[in-house]
């Protein structure tokens, strides 16, 4: 027995290699695909809404989706074994877990489109790409699919549609926050840059009265932002201003918000984007920017997998209260105060110099 034979047969060797949970907790990571897979078909195949009432059969399911039965119960018995439901043996009915609750469109914090998204085609050809950006420091999408995700979704009305829902409720309890805690008593006019769906503004514009908003944003992510002000009653006094945030000016306003949108840039943009806020805005205005700060109790697996999605998809990154400040120099801002908020999520706001 060589002393290498000798070192793999101590405790200190096994230790190195690991124990037999360390086994398990390595092959749910190598199959962890499935599992996101498997929580996106139960959103797509409306298993949340369809088992709301009470214990249901594979063949209730596959009837009401038009699913092959056999098919239908095996992929039900896999989301038992991932706690999406139960299952009773003796009566081969299945019902819904709280945690399948999480997906139902009706829930206002649902993550029935978050689900949704994540299994499309741009993650997963990007992550399929991760060792590549790894070697490039750049984004894989354009590689793999031959466009970036912008110009994806534009040619896809269906995920433009599952994106924009995605980040509206992705943190629900955000919009609260930052109504409670972003003055706009001196505020006349607000745009949201990038902002889709438009419930950032939209939150704003409820706690003011006398605030008019607007959602700047490409062509196909601004619709429901306009419906949406209606469904609140606020049409009156919002509009939608389609348009391209590198090439177009940005209308004039008090008030420019950015939520979530420089995680998906590059430094180089970023300040792009920050320098057309800069030029459109009125006397006595300001800055606030929605994002993760790395460093200021974000530092999870979420933040730093979310970073590793920018890195891969986006050419984007997760960045330090530093990094922002930086930004906001070599844009013309001095950033002026820093808040969390009861989500992942801090708002930095800034004033121009």
């Amino acid at each position: 027995m060589t002393s290498k034979d000798r070192h793999a047969d101590s405790p200190a060797g096994h230790e190195r290699f690991g124990t037999a949970e360390h086994r398990v907790k390595m092959m749910e990571m190598i199959t962890g695909y499935r599992v996101s897979q498997i929580v996106a078909t139960a959103a797509s195949c409306s298993l949340p809404e369809h088992m709301s009432d009470g214990a249901v059969t594979a063949a209730d399911i596959a009837a009401a989706e038009s699913l092959n039965v056999d098919a239908t119960f095996r992929f039900m018995l896999a989301c038992a074994s991932i706690g999406l439901m139960t299952h009773d043996a003796r009566t081969h009915t299945f019902t819904a877990t709280p945690l399948l609750g999480t997906l139902h469109r009706d829930n206002p914090a649902s993550l029935r489109s978050r689900a949704q998204l994540e299994a499309l085609d741009p993650f997963r050809l990007s992550w399929g790409r991760l060792a590549e950006s790894l070697k490039t420091g750049e984004p894989q999408l354009s590689n793999a699919a031959g466009l970036d995700f912008w110009t994806w979704l534009e040619g896809h009305p269906n995920a433009a549609a599952l994106f924009a829902d995605a980040m509206k409720g992705f943190y629900p309890a955000f919009d609260h926050d930052a109504m409670e805690r972003i003055d706009t008593t001196a505020v006349g006019s607000v745009v949201d840059v990038g902002g889709a769906s438009g419930s950032f503004v939209h939150a704003l514009m409820m706690k003011n009265p006398l605030l008019r908003g607007v959602v700047f944003d490409l062509p196909f992510a601004v619709e429901r932002a306009a419906e949406r002000a209606r469904e609140l009653g606020i049409e009156a006094r919002f509009a939608t201003v389609p348009g391209d945030f590198f090439k177009d000016a940005l209308p004039a306003a008090d008030l420019y918000l950015l939520r979530f949108i420089l995680h998906d840039w590059s430094d180089e943009s970023c300040i792009a984007i920050l320098q057309n806020c800069r030029r459109s805005m009125n006397a006595g205005g300001r800055l606030v920017v929605a994002e993760r700060i790395v460093g200021k109790g974000a530092d999870s697996a979420i933040v730093h997998l979310s970073d590793l999605t920018m890195l891969v998809m986006l050419g984007g990154k997760e960045r330090s209260e530093e990094a922002f400040e930086a930004l906001f120099a070599a844009s013309g801002f001095k950033l002026t105060s820093v808040q969390p908020t009861t989500t992942p999520f801090s708002l930095l706001e800034a004033s121009p110099v």
